[in-house]
């Protein structure tokens, strides 16, 4: 018997009054009561999107499954792109192209421009459904669109699903070109330890039907237990810490130290020197016209010279053998000043220190990870066009592990403080943080946050991929009042680069 689903119908208009932290808490509380909800997307990337992702976490969770999270949540996207890319692939053949062959060539030649036609016409006829029933025993995705396919396509897309469950790495599935999501999707549950019986599909006359059905035992896999081997050694051949910038931090710890003793020692690293002067320049210090080095050490004080001095003596190390990019450089920076500045808008103050370094520290594991990269055509495929949250785990497919978590094993490495090797490897899954002293919640929030917004300022992110609860916790429930505050620390920021 086919239940009475809840449907939700949410504005996809982001300037509406709805407010995501009510809904979303109704919707929780709804499927918390076993009773399916479902929730109507025109949009793929949208605020019903960001619901669902939410209501993903929560209904994983309630089943002893959160570490499933990013892996299903990245099937969920897969499913949502090949459910709209197969609803232009049927418009292309209603408009005269007759063969497959033709629309494929026509797909792939405007693929972003099709794609971007389709997500700005309000009206379209390509209604997704999204199902979510949580019951005692499992959590059952489904997502659905009013459309049939052909027997052409009926046959491809089970050709693509067994691609994937018979795959075991990103390269194996290269070769797909229509429905190049399922055999990802595939991939995905396959390393999460799932079996094929876990997703099904109903490719009916008038409705595509997929399904996952998760259940409460499901054993997940252990982290690092799938690493590259050439990663390991990667790791592993790194050089410790730069001594000399441990000479530095020592005099700032010790309790004999004074500021002329330090500025001396820091006068003979210029690169050091430079930050220092820099960091008491900026905001929340001098805030300009300091040029001297020992007056910069006044301002900025010894506590939080050690704490830079971890940044500067990580990109040191890494430096010596890879060869860093600007983008590298200066996106760590951008998200220390925002983690700063965000601690202080939630009054936060003791945290805002913690929270620069944390920020500038975040991404260390980041070109590690890529230069111990098997296949970047692989990986560059699969990330085409996606945004942070699901690059994170790709990154794990091809990999066995993400940048956040490599970068925790530097910060280990190099004998960095506990909490900020936590700040790192939980930068882009705040929700695990969930468990942690409220400090370190609050500040894995902060840099989760200052992150996403510069990667928005850099184009690499939408505000629709972040995570609900958190969201609701900086009391950024629309895409107006996030926009408006990046905006506002961009504006800061530029004016003190």
């Amino acid at each position: 018997m086919r239940l009475p689903f809840i449907c939700v119908f949410l504005a996809p208009d982001t300037g509406s009054s709805m407010n995501l932290e009510r809904d979303f808490a109704k919707l929780g509380d709804q499927l918390d009561q076993h009773k399916p909800v479902q929730i109507q997307l025109n949009h793929v990337d949208s605020l019903e999107g960001t619901v669902a992702n939410g209501l993903v976490g929560r209904g994983l969770a309630r089943i002893n499954q959160m570490a499933l999270t990013s892996s299903l949540q990245l099937v969920l996207h897969e499913l949502l792109m090949n459910a709209r890319d197969a609803w232009i692939r049927s418009q292309l053949g209603a408009n005269g192209a007759a063969t497959p062959a033709a629309i494929d060539a026509q797909f792939s030649a405007r693929r972003q421009e099709l794609r971007s036609e389709w997500e700005s016409h309000a009206e379209s006829d390509c209604t997704i459904l999204i199902d979510l029933h949580l019951q005692a025993d499992q959590f059952q995705i489904q997502v659905s669109q009013r459309q049939g396919v052909s027997d052409l396509d009926r046959e491809q897309i089970r050709l693509a699903l067994n691609l994937g469950w018979q795959a075991e790495r990103l390269s194996d599935i290269t070769s797909q070109a229509r429905h190049y999501g399922l055999a990802f999707s595939a991939l995905c549950l396959k390393q999460a330890l799932f079996m094929p019986d876990v997703f099904s599909y109903d490719l009916a006359a008038d409705q595509t039907v997929f399904r996952l059905q998760i259940p409460a035992n499901h054993a997940c896999p252990q982290k690092l237990a799938r690493v590259d081997q050439s990663l390991v050694q990667e790791i592993k051949s790194l050089p410790g810490f730069p001594d000399q910038i441990k000479v530095i931090q020592d005099l700032c710890e010790s309790e004999k130290s004074d500021l002329r003793q330090v500025a001396l020692a820091i006068q003979k690293d210029t690169t050091v020197a430079s930050q220092i002067i820099k960091l008491a320049n900026s905001g929340g210090y001098g805030g300009g016209g300091i040029i001297e080095l020992f007056d910069a050490v006044k301002v900025v004080g010894l506590k939080n010279i050690s704490d830079l001095l971890l940044q500067i003596g990580a990109l040191k190390a890494i430096s010596d053998r890879y060869a860093l990019t600007d983008d590298f450089m200066q996106h760590p920076v951008r998200v220390g000043f925002y983690a700063r500045s965000l601690a202080r808008l939630q009054g936060r103050a003791a945290l805002t220190d913690k929270a620069y370094v944390a920020g500038l520290l975040h991404d260390i594991g980041k070109i590690v990870l890529m230069a111990g990269m098997p296949d970047k055509h692989s990986f560059e495929r699969a990330v085409e066009h996606k945004d942070t949250r699901t690059v994170i785990q790709i990154e794990e497919i091809s990999l066995g592990v993400n940048h956040a978590v490599v970068g925790a094993l530097l910060a280990k490495k190099w004998q960095f403080p506990e909490v900020l090797q936590q700040c790192i490897e939980y930068h882009h899954d705040p929700l695990k943080s969930r468990v942690a002293a409220k400090e370190l919640k609050e500040l894995v929030y902060i840099v989760y946050m200052a992150n996403a917004m510069a990667n928005t300022i850099e184009s690499e992110y939408s505000y629709y991929a972040l995570e609900p609860e958190v969201l609701a916790w900086f009391n950024m429930t629309t895409l107006e009042s996030f926009e408006l505050c990046a905006g506002n620390f961009e504006t800061e920021y530029r004016q003190l680069a």
